[in-house]
């Protein structure tokens, strides 16, 4: 996660997310998401899609009970003073990770970038389903660039005119 100033949309490097007077932006769209709201395409919400449901955390006995139930997806063990095994797990992956940025009422985007679908206020991108996380990356990378270069192709917002960054 990146901070952006609320005003300026400027970085803030020592902010951490939730500081009063930022916003938090997954790392590959916060240069998108500056660059819109500059432009005066205000957004509201924003997430740049990830592999995975989330972490599961699982208390293990001892080892071999962790050997036993399997090793598959694990993010990290902690061995705690008694000896039990603390696992977290990445659990499945999932089908519909996907790109949205929900914009203010009063966006009227001039066009879309080719492959994303804009209603209801949010531009979308729905990743296609990889078996192998590294491919998704390599996907969210490549649409992180094409929809940076569409923002700075978009001309200011007439509805809100552009703010000039501080």
């Amino acid at each position: 996660m990146i901070t952006l100033d609320e005003k300026t949309f400027c970085i803030t490097p020592d902010s951490k997310p939730g500081a009063k007077g930022t916003i938090s932006i997954d790392d590959l769209i916060a240069p998108t998401i500056r660059e819109l709201n500059l432009k005066g395409y205000i957004t509201h919400f924003s997430c740049e899609g990830h592999p995975y449901a989330g972490i599961e955390n699982i208390l293990f006995p001892d080892e071999r009970s962790f050997e036993a139930y399997g090793s598959g997806n694990v993010s990290s063990i902690d061995v705690q003073p008694s000896g039990r095994l603390s696992v977290k797990y990445l659990l499945s992956p999932i089908q519909n990770s996907d790109l949205v940025i929900t914009f203010d009422h009063a966006v009227d985007l001039p066009c879309i970038p080719q492959g994303f679908v804009f209603k209801y206020r949010r531009l979308k991108y729905y990743y296609p389903f990889y078996d192998n996380v590294f491919d998704f990356y390599e996907e969210k990378v490549r649409v992180a660039r094409v929809l940076y270069e569409w923002a700075l192709s978009l001309p200011a917002n007439p509805l809100e005119g552009s703010r000039d960054a501080e």
